[in-house]
């Protein structure tokens, strides 16, 4: 699991850095938290170190889900660039040829698109 990089900030008690996306901001915030607590008493080490893991985790969940997302997003956009000139040619003249003509080309999109990942 990587590391946050500011969490020494964190522990330290120090303000938001700036630049940091929500999910970081969000991470930095309940890591500085999580330090506030242990440093008063209020939770033990271990209780923290596994409340650290769990908010890495999610952290980490996120980021591969924002990805995935991306990723989506972006066969999607493939798909509609590589597909655009038949569909417009299915819709202007909506003919048996100009259907496989589609669906070659949405499967020529697919390919190449599983090719470059």
């Amino acid at each position: 699991m990587p590391e946050f990089a500011h969490e020494e900030d964190a522990a330290r008690g120090a303000p938001l850095p700036e630049g940091l996306d929500m999910v970081d901001a969000c991470c930095y915030m309940a890591l500085r938290g999580l330090y506030v607590m242990f440093q008063l008493g209020m939770i033990q080490r271990e209780e923290a170190a596994a409340e650290k893991q769990r908010i890495k985790k999610l952290r980490d969940d996120t980021r591969r889900q924002q990805r995935f997302e991306k990723d989506v997003a972006d066969k999607r956009w493939d798909i509609i660039k590589a597909t655009e000139a038949a569909r417009v040619r299915f819709r202007k003249e909506p003919t048996v040829e100009h259907g496989f003509a589609l669906c070659s080309a949405i499967d020529g999109a697919k390919m190449r698109r599983e090719e470059t990942a």
